[in-house]
């Protein structure tokens, strides 16, 4: 629904998915009118609204129907709409028939078809760039392929969407994840050739982006930046994470008024201590209630205000909007959404071992 709303803002039209999906939440989730609209709230309102009303008004009538109905709702686009995206009985047909788990397979496919049919408009982008992140968030917690199979049924949603975009039109497809995709070895219909897959391994940082990244952290001095750098590099190369937590460091001391105190380095370089070590040294720097926010909401996979305010009443922590703001800005705490749910969460919802670290850590400099 994302890409819909994204795409709707930007002149594309989904009136195929459209009638799709709302077909199958009426027939198979038995939503009502204005629950249906209420996921709908940020697109194009006139013409969806007038989708939904054709599903629940018109459902026993023929396709031709249908067809004719939503030209009425579309205006004159939909003679357009209808040559590009070469649309006649048998779609509505097939739509009205499928089960559950067929039109639900189908929906990527409808959402394909017409962006491609969109890309040709002349108020569209010439060039279409789609951002897919955390793709190991399609395992679960822990983001672990366990079996061929697996990742075949989980993963075939998206290859389904992917396969059926017309690359040719100027669209460009970014998935970023912790593991490659083994798309050209599925045993399916919706395999991904690997001349259209171009991998990029994207992990340590240069010193040179490291030092660009501290200064546009808020990190105005020189000779912080290259002390801080030149302590954590192997070989030139700097770990993201690692990075990020040596500035919210930094940070911290320098919005409690603290010098730059070389003897703050150099760090042991082993992974596991150098990490221990970054996180006792952000620790020290942050007041105690932060260490206690923290403490308390590392017991939870995501967070949100409502429970920060919350914990700090019953664990007795300062609790203000502004420390909320601050908490937010680390470098390890990333927005999160689920189901509509939007929350925030630490690195340990992807990083167990660090979230471990943090535990730890926090509980040997309380005591």
């Amino acid at each position: 629904m994302k890409i819909h709303r994204d795409l709707g803002d930007k002149g594309f039209d989904f009136f195929i998915f459209d009638y799709a999906i709302i077909f199958y939440f009426k027939k198979f989730r038995h939503l009502d009118k204005n629950t249906i609209k209420s996921l709908f709230a940020n697109t194009n309102i006139d013409r969806v609204f007038g989708i939904i009303d054709i599903v629940f008004e018109f459902l026993g009538i023929p396709a031709k129907g249908i067809i004719k109905q939503i030209g009425k709702v579309v205006g004159p686009a939909w003679g357009e709409y209808i040559k590009k995206r070469k649309i006649n009985d048998k779609v509505i047909k097939d739509i009205q028939k499928f089960g559950e788990n067929e039109l639900l397979g189908y929906l990527p496919e409808y959402l394909a078809r017409d962006i491609n049919a969109s890309m040709s408009k002349v108020k569209t982008p010439q060039r279409l760039v789609m951002f897919f992140d955390t793709y190991e968030a399609l395992w679960g917690f822990e983001g672990k392929i366990t079996s061929n199979h697996n990742y075949e049924m989980i993963d075939i949603w998206l290859r389904r969407f992917l396969t059926n975009l017309e690359l040719k039109n100027g669209i460009v497809v970014v998935v970023a994840g912790r593991e490659p995709p083994n798309w050209s070895n599925v045993n399916d219909y919706w395999e991904i050739p690997e001349e259209y897959i171009d991998l990029y391994a994207v992990d340590f940082l240069s010193s040179g982006d490291a030092l660009t990244y501290l200064e546009k952290a808020g990190i105005e001095d020189g000779e912080r930046r290259e002390a801080i750098v030149s302590n954590i590099e192997e070989h030139g190369l700097v770990h993201p994470f690692l990075l990020g937590l040596c500035a919210d460091a930094e940070l911290a001391k320098i919005r409690r008024g603290i010098a730059f105190d070389s003897n703050d380095y150099p760090f042991e370089k082993r992974s596991q201590k150098i990490l221990t070590q970054a996180i006792h040294r952000f620790l020290r720097y942050t007041d105690q209630d932060t260490s206690m926010a923290f403490k308390a909401l590392s017991a939870f996979r995501t967070f949100d205000e409502s429970l920060y305010h919350l914990l700090g009443e019953k664990l007795n922590f300062s609790h203000t909007a502004t420390s909320f703001r601050t908490i937010s800005g680390y470098s390890f705490v990333k927005e999160y959404t689920h189901s509509g749910e939007k929350g925030l969460a630490t690195a340990g919802l992807c990083l167990p071992t660090v979230f471990c670290l943090f535990q730890s850590c926090i509980n040997t400099t309380s005591a």
